[in-house]
């Protein structure tokens, strides 16, 4: 009786650890508004993103394309871009596995409040620092649709990027 507990309490425990460690972009926050760093949280851009990465078998460890598939979301207030989109591919770069920190580029289509469509490209920098000061970043770029042409990039003031591989 105590072995098949034993079993069913580790097969539970292994079954967390996989959902747990997958490979992931995940995070957002406020983006620090570089015109006006005093500007109060209220007019600050958001962004958030959830998406999993799965890697090709065929490229090395430390720059790759991936099959990147998630979504995510962009609220520039002060320039009322408001979108929202799929993510369909990407790229992430380790620059030195000895140190900390990731970028990872995605690219996909974004809708805007009224549903018309674009694609856009998002580097999000992940510095793998813990505490209040992560020095996390996010640069958006709108490729086509009625957006075209708009980007941004700013330091994440609050929030962080985790880009695990």
């Amino acid at each position: 009786m105590k072995t098949k507990k034993y079993i069913k309490v580790l097969a539970l425990v292994v079954v967390t650890v996989l959902l747990l460690s997958g490979c992931t972009i995940r995070g957002g926050g406020l983006l620090m508004d570089c015109e006006d760093p005093c500007a109060h949280p209220s007019t600050l851009t958001t962004f958030g993103i959830n998406a999993v990465i799965e890697k090709d078998p065929c490229c090395d460890d430390r720059c790759c394309e991936y099959d990147v598939s998630g979504h995510f979301t962009y609220f520039d207030k002060q320039e009322c871009v408001k979108i929202k989109g799929t993510v369909e591919g990407g790229m992430v770069l380790d620059f030195d596995p000895c140190k900390p920190g990731a970028i990872g580029t995605v690219y996909g289509e974004y809708t805007d409040m009224c549903g018309a469509t674009g694609a856009c490209c998002i580097m999000l920098y992940d510095s793998d620092y813990a505490g209040q000061f992560k020095c996390d970043a996010v640069a958006i770029k709108l490729l086509s649709g009625p957006e075209e042409g708009y980007n941004n990039f700013a330091p994440l003031l609050r929030g962080n990027i985790k880009i695990r591989r």
